[in-house]
């Protein structure tokens, strides 16, 4: 009984840790993306918008909307498992992105992030409940969420 809480514990651990270096990236990048977007279309006005940044969170967040109607279909085929890991490489795929600039794949990857953002909370929210019990939902969602909030 001690091992399958220690590990139902460590789970809970690992996906505080995961929301938080996740949502650290997304954060970050958020916070500088329009400077960045700026100063690019300074230098190369044809490669992205001025406003870029501005209209890419209206997408990605227009996106997540959509999205949020059709997770809880795709996190009942897939586990919550790799609900969580399709939903972080559409993270990723959004902040490499950020290599080499263009429009087409900057409004791209902002859209298919919304669709990663609502793909991530599904997954991070059935996550939660399978590895919690009546007993110890309450203690494993404010932990998960107190690490995911840290920073």
């Amino acid at each position: 009984m001690a091992l399958s809480n220690a590990l139902e514990l460590l789970c809970i651990v690992l996906l505080g840790l995961g929301q938080m270096c996740i949502m650290t990236g997304y954060d970050t990048q958020s916070f500088v993306a329009e400077s960045v977007l700026h100063s690019v279309n300074g230098r190369e006005p044809t490669r992205i918008d001025a406003y870029a940044g501005y209209y890419g969170q209206a997408t990605c967040f227009a996106s997540f909307m959509i999205a949020c109607i059709f997770a809880p279909s795709i996190l009942s085929v897939l586990s919550p498992k790799w609900t969580l890991f399709l939903g972080s490489v559409c993270y990723t795929v959004y902040q490499m992105g950020f290599f080499y600039l263009n429009s087409y794949y900057y409004y791209t990857s902002c859209a298919l992030m919304g669709v990663g953002f609502a793909l991530f909370y599904s997954g991070h929210g059935a996550y939660l409940t399978s590895h919690s019990t009546r007993k110890t939902i309450e203690q494993n969602s404010a932990i998960a969420w107190s690490i995911g909030c840290l920073w």
